[in-house]
Parts: C-alpha cells; structure tokens; sequence
C-alpha cells in the first residue's frame, strides 16, 4: 500500500480540511485541485484555520468529487475519483485534462454518475 501524506485543502479563502493523499498520485494536480503538501512538522499554511480532518469533513465543507479517466496503459483508460477544492469548481474541467495522475496522462475530467454515500 502506498504511503500516504498529509495535505490541505482549500474550501474558502480561509478555511482548510487536512486529507491523507498519496503523494505520487496527486503531486502534479495539487494547484488544479486546491491541495497544498503540509509542512513537515504539520503547521497550516499562513492565514488558514483549519475547519476539520478527512473526506467527510472536505465534503461537509464543499468540496466535491471528480473523476479523472487516465490512460493507464495505450489501450485501457482507468478511473480515479478525487476530491476537489469549492475553490477550483470553475476551473478544475479544463486544467485537469493534459496533466498527470499516478504517473498516467488524465485524458478526461467527468462529474461522477453514481454517487455513494455511506456517512
């Protein structure tokens, strides 16, 4: 299992949510979705206050879900569900497309079809 790293992500101007995210995964989307690596000795990034810890504090703050379809090999496109900042909700379409995730081109950015929650 990969190991995960602390990040924060935004859901307002001033408010984070700390996630576990593996970092190879996400290192090239971090700006697309609103994520900032956490310092190494866990401090918040300067004028944030931190509102909550993991998925579901993210979504009862705004954040949301995407699925990014990514070519896993030449013939078969994989997809990942992420969550994203409320922040980047008018961008995050179009500036995912062309980036990496995991290492593999994101081909395609879509609204999730099932949702499913278990809170």
């Amino acid at each position: 299992m990969a190991l995960r790293t602390p990040y924060f992500i935004a859901v307002t101007a001033t408010n984070v949510v700390k996630l576990q995210l593996v970092k190879a995964s996400v290192t090239a989307l971090e700006a697309t979705l609103g994520l900032t690596e956490a310092a190494t000795n866990g401090d918040l990034p300067a004028g944030k206050t931190l509102v909550g810890t993991g998925k579901l504090a993210a979504m009862q703050n705004g954040c949301f879900g995407v699925n990014l379809v990514y070519a896993k090999t030449a013939a078969k496109n994989q997809t990942a569900k992420v969550l994203c900042s409320p922040t980047k909700a008018d961008t995050v379409f179009q500036e995912a497309k062309g980036k990496n995730y995991a290492g593999k081109p994101v081909v395609e950015v879509r609204v999730p079809r099932r949702r499913v929650y278990t809170f």
